[in-house]
């Protein structure tokens, strides 16, 4: 009876390690697919790349904002600049960008910017220049194209800051205070991976 409790405690002393072994590597190849299986070009048919050879793309891409049928506000001249949050509303990776949406947001109120959230079903004609969700395009007060792209890139597309940050934040503290409006050209970033739904 005795030998038998012993084996019985030895069987139940490696059921636990090796059960949490199957458990995490069973967690791991799941989180592993679910990343892989988002994880994507931020412009997969190279649409945006293709319009970005055009010298006027960027008069292009205000134009299709600024159209009368467009959601984008206009109107008030008051701002330093817009961001416009793109979106599709039926994308998950919309979702781990949200803290990153909400970052930038709270950093554009501090510098007078507008932001605002479009989704690109209400102008169609804004996927020739957005070929995957969630998106970001930042206007100055002029509104000069000054970022077309995504949030950031790799697995942390959900991080509070990324390429969007890298190149406005610096854009804005230099047309308050050094460099003029005509020096800083705008970024298009069309070569990232991450986790994005294409338009």
């Amino acid at each position: 009876m005795r030998s038998f409790k012993i084996k019985q405690s030895g069987f139940s002393h490696w059921l636990f390690p090796i059960a949490g072994i199957i458990w995490f590597l069973g967690a791991l190849f799941a989180i592993t697919w679910v990343g892989e299986s988002k994880f994507k070009e931020f412009d997969p048919s190279l649409r945006l790349s293709s319009e970005m050879m055009s010298l006027s793309m960027e008069d292009e891409l205000v134009a299709v904002l600024n159209n009368p049928e467009s959601p984008v506000d206009f109107k008030n001249a008051d701002f330093a600049g817009r961001i416009l949050h793109v979106v599709q509303g039926e994308c998950f990776c919309e979702t781990l960008s949200e803290a990153h949406q909400n970052t930038l947001n709270q950093w554009a109120e501090t510098k007078n910017i507008h932001f605002q959230t479009i989704q690109i079903a209400s102008l169609a004609a804004l996927t020739r220049f957005v070929p995957s969700t969630p998106a970001v395009i930042v206007l100055n007060k002029n509104n000069d194209l000054v970022y077309l792209g995504p949030y950031s890139t790799g697995m942390g597309c959900f991080q509070d800051s990324g390429l969007v940050d890298e190149r406005i934040r610096p854009y804005f503290d230099q047309v308050n205070g050094v460099a003029a409006l005509s020096e800083v050209r705008a970024a298009i970033q069309s070569e990232a991976k991450g986790c994005y739904c294409p338009t």
